[in-house]
């Protein structure tokens, strides 16, 4: 009866370390991105702060690449037994806004309002394939909902498709400014929040591969 405690005590204080560890990591990774938002802040000129070619706009790209080209490798990967349609749909938002974050190059080289086109076949392929596998596809999202890759993934799609598309407009600026705004402020807020969903979308991708590797080792 001893050793059945003492192992619960031990297993009790790997957890906690290891859930330590992950708030540590992901803290350190959080505080890196605003230092990145500040020195960006303080080298772009004012009238043009985090414009499409600032650190911050490479830095979301940056994140939505290895989101999108991890979530096709373990969707694409035959290793993967679990979550692969939760792996695919990830694919699918994170590739579809690293266009969207380049849509200035696509207007430069083949014209304005040539972006959405590639993300249609990307969401047409995605589409496809979920709805072949939908019933193994409803699984997987029924367990996901109960994983901690589901609160990152919430909280991330929320930051970025709702609070910094508010926290944003341009009326809530001129409302806080008054005569003194200056649109560079807006872009800044809304930028910055963006970055932060995007964190928070790497997050669960990370969160997602852990539990991945788990099921497949047990």
């Amino acid at each position: 009866m001893t050793d059945i405690k003492v192992s619960r005590e031990g297993n009790k204080r790997n957890v906690f370390f290891k859930e330590a560890g992950r708030v540590l990591v992901y803290g350190v990774i959080v505080f890196l991105a605003a230092e990145l938002m500040r020195w960006n802040a303080a080298n772009d000129e004012f009238e043009d702060k985090f414009s499409e070619f600032s650190y911050v706009e490479y830095m979301q790209s940056l994140l939505l690449f290895l989101c999108a080209t991890i979530c096709l490798w373990f969707y694409l990967s035959k290793n993967t037994t679990s979550f692969k349609f939760i792996f695919l749909l990830t694919f699918g938002f994170s590739s579809a806004a690293f266009i969207r974050e380049q849509d200035i190059y696509f207007e430069q080289v083949l014209g304005d309002g040539t972006w959405p086109y590639p993300v249609y076949l990307i969401l047409g392929f995605v589409v496809y394939k979920t709805y072949k596998g939908r019933f193994e596809a409803w699984e997987h999202i029924v367990q996901y909902l109960r994983t901690k890759s589901y609160a990152f993934m919430t909280f991330g799609m929320i930051t970025i498709l709702i609070f910094s598309r508010l926290f944003g407009r341009t009326i809530f600026w001129q409302t806080v400014m008054e005569e003194r705004y200056f649109r560079s402020v807006k872009n800044v807020s809304e930028e910055c929040l963006e970055l932060y969903g995007y964190l928070f979308l790497c997050f669960a991708v990370v969160e997602l591969v852990i539990l991945v590797q788990k099921n497949q080792k047990s």
